[in-house]
């Protein structure tokens, strides 16, 4: 990572707190830009265009976003162990639009509010495409 004085230090992680406004200064608005508030990802962690870049705990739940961030990590590690395989570019598209559209229908339109999710359906959700992606894995692995 370098900084903008000029310094720079190995970085596999980077830990940045948001709270309501999002934003990354440490990433080029090139690669990433934020308007209004809105950055929709893939469950919540994953943009379609850097599907290796994970936001882990982006959300801000109706109830406690401790156990969604942790479901969104043990995801994320079956990702990259290659227990789990996504679905196509275009359907993570898709369902990441869908989830988008029907977050903004829900909850109130405000800045504040683009990253609001209900926490049981949330918790379902991923852990519906959990085992779909580790079904996939496990043909794949087969071929």
């Amino acid at each position: 990572m370098v900084f903008v004085d000029g310094t720079s230090v190995p970085a596999d992680l980077i830990v940045w707190a948001t709270g309501y406004r999002v934003s990354f200064p440490f990433l080029d608005d090139d690669l990433l830009a934020v308007k209004d508030n809105e950055l929709p990802l893939w469950k919540r962690a994953i943009h379609p265009d850097l599907p290796r870049l994970f936001f882990v705990g982006l959300m801000q739940p109706v109830g406690a976003v401790m156990p969604l961030a942790e479901a969104q990590s043990v995801w994320i590690s079956e990702l990259l162990r290659g227990d789990y395989a996504p679905p196509s570019d275009a359907v993570v598209r898709k369902q990441s639009a869908r989830d988008h559209a029907a977050y903004q229908r829900r909850f109130y339109a405000s800045a504040r509010h683009t990253m609001e999710v209900d926490f049981d359906h949330f918790l379902w959700d991923l852990s519906r495409e959990r085992r779909r992606g580790a079904a996939r894995a496990r043909l794949t692995s087969r071929l």
